[in-house]
């Protein structure tokens, strides 16, 4: 899958050094690969950044779906509020590696539908870093389909080639990571649920289906707090020991 891929872009030239503005200096450590960024160049990236204003210009922009526990509110009545985009709104690249009927969809790739339920069961909205650690889990959980090409692979390419409505920043793909790290600790693959046919059933109950730990997500959301505090999204996050519930 990964060489298929590397050819349909290579036809383009996209995977090109030249058409990306790289060079093999960027192609180290400190270029597209992301894998294994310490903490210190986390706090690197979230210095001189300005504090977070909460005041976001649209709906999609605000939308959080909450991370509550316990949770009984259905999958549906909160994906019923989620300012979705259709599908052939999104780009044809996005949509080449993250559309599963793409011949050269990622393992990991979800219809959007699926996508949006998936932002649920996370508690994640719809900015940068949500999307980033929603994809990132995805992928995670089919890890065991990927090899360090690939991944590498599909960082250059959000960070690079992606429309810039969904490039993917060095601190976004930081988020990634972490998002990438927790899937792949989960026993199921989340990708494989048809969540998307379980509207009636409580957010909850789902989670535990779909093996995501709620305070596990607690302390990777208050450590990207921590590490971005001049991010919206990461500002919004709930941290560890904060107790909510949605009953």
């Amino acid at each position: 899958m990964g060489h298929a891929l590397r050819v349909a872009l290579g036809a383009r030239g996209d995977l090109d050094t030249r058409a990306t503005g790289m060079d093999e200096r960027a192609g180290g450590a400190e270029g597209p690969r992301v894998g294994g960024r310490t903490l210190r160049l986390a706090r690197l990236l979230g210095m001189d950044t300005p504090l977070p204003v909460l005041d976001f210009p649209d709906e999609a922009a605000r939308w959080v779906p909450g991370l509550f526990d316990p949770d009984p509110r259905t999958l549906g009545s909160v994906v019923s509020t989620l300012p979705a985009n259709r599908p052939d709104e999104i780009d044809s690249l996005v949509r080449l590696v993250e559309n599963p009927a793409s011949p050269y969809a990622l393992p990991g790739a979800v219809a959007l539908d699926r996508h949006d339920c998936i932002h649920v069961l996370l508690g994640r909205g719809l900015l940068g870093p949500d999307e980033a650690f929603v994809v990132g889990y995805t992928m995670g959980a089919a890890s065991s389909s990927i090899d360090g090409e690939l991944l590498e692979t599909f960082k250059l390419i959000a960070k690079r080639l992606y429309p810039r409505h969904y490039r993917m920043s060095e601190a976004d793909l930081f988020v990634f990571d972490l998002g990438y790290q927790a899937g792949a600790r989960s026993a199921v693959r989340i990708d494989s649920l048809p969540l998307e046919q379980q509207l009636d059933v409580p957010i909850g109950t789902l989670r535990e289906q779909a093996g995501v730990d709620v305070a596990t997500l607690r302390a990777l959301y208050a450590a990207e707090r921590a590490l971005f505090p001049g991010s919206p999204a990461s500002a919004r996050l709930p941290g560890v020991g904060v107790v909510d519930s949605a009953a």
